[in-house]
């Protein structure tokens, strides 16, 4: 997936631009502290969307898939591999058997990716 660089006020500006008076409506759901976020979930979603307004979730849709902010996507591939079971000391023993880099590239077509403009990922489940 494509990252973009979030600042908050460059994605209010083009979801406004985007879809009108329908962003103020739907974004006024969602708490302050929510909305940047938000922002980056609508942006990266009508990107690899059909371009309608089925990318606004409602509130609680957008809570389930809304994964957290992360140092990276590679930190957050490893936290869903320990909640799996696989430390970070079974992946050294594996070694060649198994491929980090292969196992985050595989996983992040099952996620949008935005980053924010503090260095960090904020990181969504792709819905099926």
């Amino acid at each position: 997936m494509e990252t973009i660089h979030c600042v908050w006020g460059a994605l209010e500006k083009w979801a406004r631009e985007e879809f009108g008076d329908k962003w103020d409506s739907y974004i006024s759901q969602f708490p302050e502290a929510e909305r940047a976020a938000v922002a980056g979930y609508i942006h990266e979603r009508s990107f690899w969307g059909d371009g309608d307004h089925s990318c606004f979730v409602s509130p609680d849709d957008f809570r389930s898939l809304f994964q957290g902010e992360w140092s990276s996507f590679e930190g957050f591939a490893r936290v869903i591999l320990e909640d799996d079971g696989i430390s970070a000391t079974v992946i050294e023993r594996l070694g060649t058997y198994f491929d980090l880099n292969r196992y985050i590239l595989d996983l992040s077509e099952e996620y949008y990716t935005v980053y924010t403009s503090r260095g960090t990922v904020w990181v969504y489940a792709v819905e099926w």
